[in-house]
């Protein structure tokens, strides 16, 4: 059978920061190796806990990965 030539590995990035501190825009130099390897990456913002209440930011990251 034929291989998808869309189909890539596909890293999901989830900045640092324990979910109350840092954002998606920093990690320009953290998925740039991947990138390099010609790998998809999906850098994802999620809602910090100093604007919305547990469980928010993981509420993001599952819609992420079912977006993925």
């Amino acid at each position: 059978r034929p291989r998808d030539m869309n189909v890539h590995p596909t890293v999901m990035f989830f900045h640092g920061g324990g979910m109350v501190g840092g954002a998606k825009e920093g990690a320009a130099f953290a998925i740039l190796p991947f990138l390099e390897k010609g790998w998809t990456v999906v850098n994802v913002e999620y809602r910090l806990a100093k604007i919305s209440r547990a469980p928010a930011s993981i509420e993001d990251g599952r819609c992420a990965l079912r977006w993925v």
